[in-house]
């Protein structure tokens, strides 16, 4: 079963374009007990689907995803919601940070 799963997966990543990605959700949710988080990111525009998860809800955990893009896909993103502090530029009051 794991092996059957992890070829769909394999797959699929091999095979999905992610041209056209304007708008995202960023969340974390809590995985196994205690404080153990994943990051999660959403398409959210025309398709609602699932980019990318990470282990840890970290600055470092969302970078991944970006990194992770083209130049073009990166600059084609022009919304991006989420309940998240400090990883998604705002400070730890809530107040947006200056751009660098």
């Amino acid at each position: 079963m794991f092996r059957s799963v992890k070829h769909a997966v394999e797959w699929g990543l091999a095979h999905r374009t992610l041209s056209g990605i304007e708008a995202i959700g960023i969340d974390e949710v809590q995985w196994r007990s205690g404080h153990t988080y994943l990051t999660l990111v959403y398409q959210i525009d025309t398709v609602k689907r699932l980019l990318w998860v990470a282990e840890e809800r970290t600055e470092k955990s969302l970078q991944g995803f970006f990194e992770s893009l083209t130049a073009e896909v990166r600059t084609g993103i022009q919304f991006v919601a989420s309940d998240m502090w400090k990883q998604v530029g705002a400070d730890e009051e809530g107040r947006e940070e200056p751009a660098a």
